[in-house]
């Protein structure tokens, strides 16, 4: 039997799972798959959670919700060494997308019992873990100003009538990057840090090289402010063309430091993770997932 704990946010995607969390396991357990099912009740409880297991205690954790969740798992479940298993049932599922794991839960949950063992990069900011990526300016207020009832009764286009709102209203502010100590500042008013290239669907890449067992983060810098320059930038990942902009700056690196004139928002996985300034690394093959 395959000791699995299945957390299950019933929240992700506006309740996007509960139609099939039954179903995923009673196959599971049809499959020799001993499941103890966990209902999160609120944010945060994801990783309180995965934070109490204990090495050697189940075999896989099993995360059935959106980006969020998956970030609050890892988070609570490092430095332990146990694979996970994603069934997406999110917003988003950035990192699902990025990966092929199916949309279906039926089918994403098989790699339980029949999958193949991948070891994945992290990025890391201060002494957190994402999976998928962040993002500094705009973006992080949109997401700040959405509210829950809105996302979850229209999943991505809550976040568009909230960008609509908010664009004319946004102050921008400088954002500083320093990736060699000592070394001039980069000068941007927006920018995304990816360990996935996909940034929240699979149409629009702002990391476009970037790779989930390379090692490095992708950094894309946005120099210019106001909401005319960010609708040019959107429409340029979209045609995959944004990187041969003038007034965009791309790299990778493992480490790099970044700072603003004012508090400026930080979005990691889908939430808002705090303000700057903060640190970004790599922790390379820090998480091991059945796919």
């Amino acid at each position: 039997m395959i000791k699995t704990k299945l957390i299950f946010d019933p929240i992700s995607g506006g309740g996007a799972g509960k139609e099939y969390v039954d179903e995923v396991v009673e196959k599971l357990r049809n499959n020799k798959v001993d499941v103890d099912l966990y209902t999160t009740k609120s944010i945060g409880d994801a990783k309180e959670v995965a934070k109490e297991i204990k090495e050697g205690e189940f075999d896989v954790i099993a995360v059935m919700g959106g980006d969020g969740t998956i970030n609050e798992v890892i988070n609570g479940l490092l430095p332990t060494n146990i694979p996970i298993n994603i069934i997406p049932s999110g917003v988003a599922n950035v990192f699902a997308n990025e990966v092929g794991i199916s949309r279906n839960p039926l089918k994403a949950c098989e790699a339980i019992y029949k999958g193949n063992l991948y070891e994945v990069d992290l990025g890391k900011i201060n002494d957190s873990y994402f999976l998928s990526l962040a993002s500094i300016g705009f973006d992080s207020h949109v997401l700040k100003d959405t509210p829950s009832s809105l996302k979850r009764k229209y999943g991505k286009l809550a976040y568009i009538y909230t960008g609509l709102k908010t664009v004319f209203s946004y102050e921008p502010s400088p954002i500083y990057v320093t990736v060699k100590e000592n070394a001039k500042k980069k000068k941007c008013y927006f920018m995304v840090v990816g360990n996935v290239s996909i940034y929240g669907t699979p149409y629009v890449k702002m990391t476009p090289k970037a790779s989930v067992n390379d090692g490095l983060l992708d950094v894309c810098l946005f120099k210019k402010e106001n909401f005319i320059n960010y609708f040019r930038y959107f429409l340029g990942a979209i045609f995959k063309i944004h990187t041969q902009f003038p007034d965009v700056e791309y790299f990778q690196t493992d480490k790099f430091y970044v700072e603003s004139e004012k508090p400026l928002l930080v979005e990691v996985d889908g939430d808002v993770w705090g303000e700057l300034p903060t640190t970004f690394s790599i922790l390379k093959q820090g998480l091991r997932v059945l796919l």
